[in-house]
């Protein structure tokens, strides 16, 4: 019962690809779904919402905020961010385990969790800039690459034990 509550409630609140707004009462619009309709290079989840990176804007507004603050305090920041993020997770976990659900509660956590992550990738984008230019970023994504892969196959060996 809870399951079908958090879905309808997911239905209802959902993240724009135009706007980056949420809104909230309205179905998804069907042209996300259409493969035509998706610009080349856009990456779209299970749930035909978009996957938000950092674009070359954005970037180069995280390498003023870094050069404005320096790569120490921010350092701490992002810890500071990823601290949030954690507490919003488990606020979100608390809430869908609650006695009496509240969708409202539920979307409103959701929103929460949306702000934390963009803190928290916002934080990652200047330490990747500070700490990796060039090269780095390549080596960061050889180890997304690996880390990925080497869990599918821990997938993989689970599902043959049983």
């Amino acid at each position: 019962m809870r399951g079908l509550q958090i879905q309808k409630n997911r239905e209802r609140i959902y993240r724009s690809t135009a706007g980056g707004s949420f809104n909230v009462g309205k179905k998804r619009p069907r042209a996300m779904h259409e493969k035509e309709q998706q610009r080349p290079g856009d990456d779209y989840n299970t749930k035909g919402f978009k996957v938000v990176l950092m674009d070359a804007v954005q970037r180069e507004k995280a390498r003023a905020i870094l050069k404005h603050y320096g790569e120490k305090p921010q350092r701490r920041q992002l810890v500071e961010e990823c601290s949030e993020l954690i507490q919003a997770v488990c606020k979100y976990d608390r809430e869908l385990n609650a006695e009496k659900y509240n969708a409202e509660k539920v979307g409103n956590l959701e929103r929460e969790i949306a702000g934390e992550i963009a803190d928290v990738l916002i934080m990652i984008e200047q330490l990747k800039i500070a700490m990796f230019c060039g090269d780095g970023v390549g080596m960061i994504d050889s180890y997304i690459e690996y880390k990925l892969n080497r869990q599918l196959e821990r997938i993989k060996e689970e599902n043959k034990r049983g």
